[in-house]
């Protein structure tokens, strides 16, 4: 009985330890931008969270599809200028 009531602490524990982890990386200010990356690396890896930080803070800032396609038609429209 004492080693079901020691696995289940560690289960717990562990279970903590893993929601403080997903927590630290989705909430730093490094993820904001870059929610789709900070998701995966919390979700998808057992990275931790300062190895997961240091990923979003190397990583580009996401860009929406509207300016992606805003610099899309500018880099149409100066070819059409001949610019």
């Amino acid at each position: 009985m004492i080693d079901a009531g020691r696995n289940l602490e560690a289960r717990v524990a562990g279970a903590l330890n893993e929601r403080s982890r997903i927590s630290a990386i989705l909430n730093h200010a490094s993820a904001k931008g870059r929610e789709q990356l900070a998701q995966h690396l919390a979700l998808r890896t057992d990275l931790t969270a300062a190895a997961a930080v240091a990923a979003l803070t190397a990583a580009p800032l996401a860009q929406s599809l509207e300016h992606y396609e805003y610099e899309r038609g500018a880099a149409e429209a100066r070819r059409l200028l001949g610019k």
